[in-house]
Formats: structure tokens, C-alpha cells, sequence
């Protein structure tokens, strides 16, 4: 598939609509390969927008009967509206006692600010599952997060039984940062006419706050039927570019 970079104009169509109009030179992959001109009109929908990875945590410590573990904050998600990000606030974490063994831990939190906030109480962990020692271990996990510090209960059920969870003295790194926030948000998508007629599909974008003044990069995927797409990459800085490309 021959990859060409296109320009491509954007019109607002109220608070979280547009319309993209792009030319370009799209090759078809078969034997003899050939190159197409192509006008397409894509309307894009409301989107769906989402603030993650903006939250760290990487701590060692210990955790009684099983010996010592590092804690990580692996993922945190909440959702953007217009007044700002809200609730629920979702966390994973992992609790790793070696390379093998871990289990996985996820929270969820009206609060979007909570590890902002320290001290804070991070309660309702519910273990779904790890690996090693402790694939499909179920349970549940109770932190209190201060600034560098961490401790919690709770208990967990293996297939050797149920025994307690108890952390203590773990320290090292919380709770914000910026520089890896990654917020993200998804659209339907509508080809309006065109070389190629009308089809439904999906916009998935992503915006990164570093480097300044911040990056946008996805996806655009258009379905024509069940065995034929077509599929747009675009991406650029957040106020300036209009630089994008198709890539199959």
C-alpha cells in the first residue's frame, strides 16, 4: 500500500462536531498496482473525551507473611465533559513480588482529584486476577496514600486459600505527572458523499501535553462493508498542523 501525506480542511459544526474534506492519491495493493484519485467527506460525530496516565505511583515495600513487593500505579482514567474532569476516576495498580508473581488491583473513585489530595484514602480495590503464583486470584485492597508513602489491608484468595494482605513501609515516588498525561477521545465518523459514497466509522484520537505545546495523533476508520475499510492516520501539533496521511 503506497502511503501518501494529504492536506485536509476542517469546518466546525457545532461545540464537538467537524467536517474534514480530503484529497488524495490512493493506491490499491493487487498485482499490477494502480493509483486513484480520491475526494472524500467525512463528518465527525460527538466525541467522547478522556484523561489518563496523568497519576504515578512506584513504591517498594513490604507485605506481612509474603515478603517484599513494589506497588505501581499502571493506568488512570477519567472522563473530560465541559466542565473539566470528572468522576469516576479509574485506577490499576500492580503489586509485584518478583518478575513472576504479581496480582492486579483496580479502583474506582468519584473523586477525580484524589491523589492530588494527600493524605487520601483509596478504598474498594478489588484484585482481579495477576500471574504467577497468583493468576485468577480474586480478593479485595484497602490504601491510604501519603506523600511518599503508602499502607493498606485487605485480604486475597488463591487457589491455596485466603490469607491477609497487610503493606507497610513502602516508599518512593507519588502521585502527579504531567509530562505523561495522555488524554484521549473516540467519534463516530460518517462518509458523506464522495469518491467512495457513504459508510459509517470511527475516530480515535490522542493528545500528548509533552513536548510543548502538546501532539494529536490517530486513527480514522472507515467501514464500507464487512470485508473492506479503509484507514486514515493523521496527526500533528495541536495548533498549527494540518499535515495528515493515509495509510491503508
Amino acid at each position: 500500500m503506497k502511503r501518501e501525506w494529504v492536506n485536509f480542511a476542517v469546518r466546525r459544526r457545532g461545540a464537538w462536531k467537524a467536517r474534514f474534506t480530503l484529497t488524495t492519491l490512493f493506491a490499491v495493493a493487487a498485482l499490477a498496482q494502480t493509483s486513484t484519485n480520491i475526494n472524500l467527506n467525512l463528518v465527525i460525530g460527538n466525541t467522547n473525551n478522556t484523561w489518563s496516565n496523568d497519576l504515578l505511583l512506584a513504591q517498594t515495600g513490604s507485605v506481612a507473611s509474603l515478603g517484599n513487593a513494589a506497588l505501581v500505579l499502571t493506568g488512570s482514567f477519567a472522563p473530560i465533559t465541559n466542565s473539566g474532569i470528572t468522576g469516576p476516576l479509574q485506577m490499576t495498580f500492580e503489586l509485584a513480588f518478583n518478575e513472576v508473581d504479581t496480582m492486579a488491583i483496580s479502583f474506582n473513585s468519584s473523586d477525580p482529584n484524589l491523589l492530588f489530595n494527600l493524605p487520601a484514602t483509596v478504598s474498594g480495590g478489588m484484585i482481579t486476577g495477576g500471574t504467577g503464583a497468583y493468576a485468577g486470584a480474586t480478593g479485595s485492597l484497602d490504601l491510604t496514600i501519603s506523600a511518599g508513602t503508602t499502607s493498606g489491608s485487605g485480604r486475597v484468595t488463591t487457589q491455596n486459600g485466603t490469607i491477609p494482605l497487610t503493606l507497610t513501609n513502602f516508599h518512593g515516588y507519588c502521585c502527579g505527572a504531567l509530562n505523561r498525561e495522555r488524554d484521549y477521545f473516540t467519534a463516530p465518523v460518517t462518509l458523506d458523499g464522495g469518491s467512495l459514497g457513504n459508510a459509517p466509522g470511527t475516530m480515535v484520537g490522542y493528545y500528548y501535553f509533552m513536548p510543548a505545546p502538546g501532539m494529536v495523533f490517530g486513527t480514522i476508520t472507515i467501514n464500507f462493508n464487512s470485508t473492506d475499510s479503509l484507514t486514515l492516520w493523521f496527526g500533528g501539533c495541536v495548533a498549527t498542523c494540518k499535515r495528515h496521511r493515509v495509510v491503508g
